[in-house]
């Protein structure tokens, strides 16, 4: 079974905020996002296997462009490390045109994608 890498990235956001988000080394698309401190980092797959037909994060993965993403949209709010879904302030929402915190961070994710380096932007070789 081919095993592909699931790289780490540390950003900030213009006020400062860290965050982390995780790239598959399969898809090159951010399958994990982590606003503020990331103590988890380091008990998170550092490796995601791949079969002909399934991927073994296929249920807990941000990258919904993803053939093998089966991520229900209840359980998103858990890949993003929250409780729940949580409503945006009306300015916020008005920016992001949804009042759904996580169909806001779900879509910053998407377009996070463009910002990761392009060798992690395709698939890598496996490991295995």
């Amino acid at each position: 079974m081919p095993r592909y890498p699931m790289n780490i990235l540390d950003f900030r956001l213009q006020s400062g905020e860290r965050f982390t988000v995780t790239a598959c080394g399969y898809s090159g698309k951010i399958q994990h996002v982590m606003i503020g401190t990331d103590n988890t980092r380091y008990l998170r797959n550092r490796f995601v296997d791949i079969t002909d037909s399934k991927c073994g994060s296929g249920g807990h993965c941000l990258a919904l462009s993803c053939s093998f993403n089966h991520t229900e949209p209840a359980h998103q709010a858990h890949v993003l490390e929250m409780h729940k879904d949580e409503p945006l302030d009306d300015e916020t929402a008005k920016a992001c045109g949804t009042k759904s915190t996580v169909d806001a961070l779900v879509h910053f994710a998407d377009k996070m994608n463009e910002l990761l380096p392009k060798e992690l932007r395709q698939r890598q070789e496996p490991v295995q």
